[in-house]
């Protein structure tokens, strides 16, 4: 990938992971305007750190520099996204259980939506 690929890759992963887990959490009962603002501005804040440090941690050093960050950032991720779950709390499930779902959902239609395109 291209230096000047990164803010459309940015962009694209930031609307699947907002539009992904936006509609899931309404499902989930995240249905205030509150508690959609939280699950979308928990994503704004994690999202493009993520991938961006995926990115440079994959340009460091490749697939193995890919897979590891993957695995260390996504996991970051759970646990900041819960924590604003829990002090925030945007609906009346556990915070934790919340942001597995949440992440899950949207890392699977991620991968799927990186291998269809």
């Amino acid at each position: 990938m291209l230096i000047s690929e990164l803010p459309a890759v940015m962009a694209r992963c930031l609307v699947v992971t907002i539009l992904s887990e936006g509609v899931l959490a309404f499902l989930l009962g995240v249905r205030s305007p509150k508690g959609q603002s939280v699950v979308l501005l928990s994503n704004v804040m994690t999202n493009p750190l993520a991938v961006s440090l995926n990115v440079l941690f994959t340009f460091l050093y490749g697939r193995f520099g890919y897979w590891c960050s993957l695995l260390f950032l996504e996991a970051a991720v759970f646990f900041a996204e819960a924590a604003v779950y829990r002090s925030h709390k945007p609906c009346k499930r556990n915070p934790f259980i919340l942001s597995a779902v949440l992440n899950g959902s949207s890392f699977l239609i991620g991968i799927i939506w990186n291998n269809i395109i």
